[in-house]
């Protein structure tokens, strides 16, 4: 910044942090909502004495990065009006934080950082402290079909039960299920027109009934290259 008061004005202009409106005593905290009780100087006649701050929790960003925003106050704290109540991403005390503060030494160790190779240590990979988290958002959509409405459900025909494990009685992924690619996401079925059949499509209408042969498997799944958890 080219002037000196550059971390007031990223606390105030940037919106990723919480800033108080009033000031007063902090009454309640919590990981989604600080709850401050308003001093009586500050207090105008018809307005509320209680100021609510909700908390963005793990929201995605255009970027496909995680927005969530850290309570820094406890219940007890007095405030003054403008006080930064809670950090957001990118952000340390309300001040811009951003990468770590990293160690470089550069020097030859025994070849293994011959020409354009690098060596870091064991702790940056243990300790996550590159680690970033990516929201991806996945659309799976039920349509009509000339055959008949698509389905969202967790009966699937030729779908093993270990397939099937991390849905819900709905056909939906349930929250916090760790998945990785080719996981089902929702189980989806298709409606498909009568074909010849096959020996096997054959014993699988005489197991399953008529359902095997009737539908197919068009659920969403995880692509290729990525894993995580739902949320």
């Amino acid at each position: 910044w080219a002037t000196g008061d550059g971390g007031v004005r990223w606390r105030i202009d940037s919106g990723v942090t919480v800033i108080a409106k009033r000031g007063g005593v902090v009454d309640s905290v919590d990981a989604s909502r600080i709850v401050v009780r308003v001093s009586d100087e500050e207090t105008i006649a018809g307005e509320p004495g209680v100021d609510i701050y909700n908390l963005t929790k793990y929201t995605r960003s255009n970027q496909n990065t995680c927005i969530n925003q850290r309570p820094l106050v406890n219940a007890g704290d007095a405030i003054s009006r403008g006080d930064v109540l809670a950090d957001g991403p990118s952000t340390h005390l309300g001040e811009l934080a951003l990468g770590q503060n990293l160690l470089v030494a550069f020097m030859p160790w025994n070849g293994y950082n011959f020409e354009d190779s690098i060596l870091i240590s064991e702790r940056v990979v243990q300790e996550d402290r590159f680690t970033t988290i990516h929201i991806e958002e996945l659309t799976c959509v039920a349509r009509d079909t000339k055959l008949g409405p698509e389905e969202i459900t967790a009966d699937i025909p030729n779908v093993g039960d270990a397939a099937l494990a991390k849905l819900d009685e709905a056909g939906i992924a349930y929250i916090g299920a760790e998945v990785k690619a080719g996981d089902i996401l929702v189980g989806k079925v298709t409606p498909k027109g009568e074909t010849q059949l096959t020996p096997e499509e054959k014993l699988l209408r005489a197991i399953f009934g008529e359902k095997a042969s009737d539908v197919k498997d068009t659920g969403l799944r995880v692509p290729p290259g990525m894993d995580g958890t739902v949320i």
